[in-house]
């Protein structure tokens, strides 16, 4: 492979629509894994100031 073709992961060739929907699914169900994911993926930059993700993030598990 040559050094001047970069090629894209999976996960940097999908569309920010899609990659919103999954990260919104993934913190609703566990606000821990949502933060791993945040500090993980630094592509993923989607952050509580995002209304999906703000909307169906769980954050009962926090609170207690």
């Amino acid at each position: 492979m040559e050094p001047s073709k970069l090629s894209l992961s999976r996960l940097e060739a999908m569309p920010d629509d899609v990659l919103r929907l999954i990260v919104s699914k993934v913190g609703a169900s566990s606000s821990t894994d949502y933060c791993n994911a945040m500090m993980t993926c630094k592509s993923l930059n989607f952050g509580l100031d995002d209304p999906l993700i703000a909307n169906t993030l769980n954050i009962t598990p926090l609170v207690e």
